[in-house]
């Protein structure tokens, strides 16, 4: 995908070598070999790519990175664009010592028509007129700790928020949000999106 007269792959390796990642994992599926291809001139002692045979889902995948890793793992979907300070959200996971860290952004939801609020038995309590609900969404960019990897089941499909709903329920693990500003990202995956994006 375009981005900046480039592609929106190689911002986000540029992100990451910005940070001093000195290992950066993809994981690949479908039009994998266009990835490969796009990336073949690049440095590949920092590149190394984990093809899954079939769709592991958001998280599965990364039970294909090698078990000998013992660093935190900075995941970020492939239609993400971070335009906040990466080192603050690293920061805060470290200072934290969390076990999973989510980027989340604020945003104000604002209702177009009045909010009816009312009991079980159908008894209006109140009516608010256009009412705006402030809301926090999932950005697609986390931090894990190499704990977390340790849960997930090689070749399992599994979603990322499957995973933080599992790792909820068990009170041993830490998990915490980052808080941004909703100008502070961009999301590739919406198709209206793409275009002002790439217009």
């Amino acid at each position: 995908l375009p981005y900046k007269g480039n592609s929106l792959i190689i911002n986000q390796i540029n992100l990451f070598k910005k940070l001093e990642i000195k290992k950066i994992y993809i994981s690949i599926n479908y039009k994998k070999d266009l990835i490969k291809f796009a990336l073949k001139n690049y440095d590949k002692k920092n590149l190394h790519f984990i093809e899954e045979k079939k769709k592991l889902g958001t998280a599965g995948s990364l039970s294909l990175i090698p078990k000998n890793e013992k660093k935190d793992i900075f995941l970020i979907n492939s239609d993400v664009i971070l335009k906040c300070d990466v080192n603050n959200f690293l920061n805060f996971h470290i200072t934290e010592k969390n076990d999973i860290t989510i980027m989340v952004a604020e945003s104000d939801l604002k209702i177009p028509y009045g909010q009816c609020i009312f009991n079980k038995n159908l008894s209006l309590i109140d009516i608010i007129e256009k009412p705006t609900i402030k809301n926090f969404y999932n950005v697609g960019a986390y931090i894990l700790s190499n704990r977390v990897l340790k849960k997930i089941k090689s070749g399992e499909f599994l979603d990322m928020n499957i995973l933080i709903k599992k790792l909820i329920k068990d009170s041993t693990y830490k998990i915490k949000v980052f808080k941004i500003d909703y100008n502070d990202w961009d999301d590739y995956g919406d198709l209206k999106k793409m275009k002002e994006l790439i217009e």
